[in-house]
């Protein structure tokens, strides 16, 4: 355990000292980690930089995703093989959202913590790095359902911030705008347990900016795209 511990520390060092070299100084710090939080959290940081173009980084994260699978004895069905010297191609995106969809469907409970993680990161990222963020955070939404049912009042209102950030990057990130549309509210359009709170979210944030708003128009746009997963649930709504 305790080396597991250690290939993780070490990990999360490389990639955040690679990544804050990297970054203009004017970037905000990072939110603190905290504990409850810190296998959804380190599993977007594997994830994301699996991507990377830098080998090294790759390596580093792929390091921290055996670490984490150990550590935290996440069930990820073999699909990992923990070696050194190994090389990580930068054509992984299949593999990164196959290893994603494994986890959402056998760690749910990490469900909130992976996705604010996402929203946190995404516009720090480059437009590679969103597009890859935006498939492997995809298998993870349906598993809002069940904190939308939980006797957990917090959670429950965890999983409306969520919406919220989300509502807030697609107004906000113009140049991933089609993608957020397609991939992001496509997808929570064919969770019809959703629905009724992804719609109230779009109401509030429409009535905020009031007619004829920015936040208004993108809102009916989205509103488009969730149609587009459940066309005869939505325009009943």
């Amino acid at each position: 355990m305790h080396q597991e511990c250690e290939a993780i520390v070490q990990s999360i060092i490389h990639i955040r000292t690679r990544w804050e070299l990297s970054q203009p100084d004017s970037i905000p710090q990072h939110t603190k980690i905290r504990p409850k939080d810190v296998p959804g959290t380190l599993l977007n940081i594997a994830l994301l930089n699996l991507g990377s173009s830098d080998p090294s980084l790759r390596s580093a994260a792929y390091n921290l995703l055996c670490a984490l699978t150990c550590t935290f004895n996440l069930k990820i069905e073999g699909q990992l093989l923990e070696t050194s010297g190994l090389c990580i191609p930068a054509n992984n995106t299949l593999f990164i959202v196959s290893i994603s969809k494994t986890l959402a469907a056998n760690e749910p409970h990490l469900t909130l913590e992976f996705l604010e993680e996402c929203i946190s990161g995404f516009s720090k990222s480059s437009i590679e790095l969103k597009h890859l963020c935006l498939e492997y955070m995809t298998p993870w939404l349906s598993n809002l359902v069940r904190f939308c049912k939980h006797n957990d009042d917090a959670k429950r209102q965890r999983v409306t911030a969520i919406l919220d950030k989300l509502i807030t990057m697609t107004i906000n990130e113009k140049q991933m705008y089609p993608s957020i549309q397609a991939k992001i509210w496509g997808s929570l359009g064919q969770i019809t347990d959703l629905l009724d709170v992804v719609l109230d979210s779009f109401i509030k944030t429409s009535a905020t900016g009031g007619l004829g708003s920015i936040k208004a128009e993108v809102m009916a746009d989205t509103a488009v795209a969730l149609a587009s997963g459940n066309v005869k649930l939505v325009s009943s709504k």
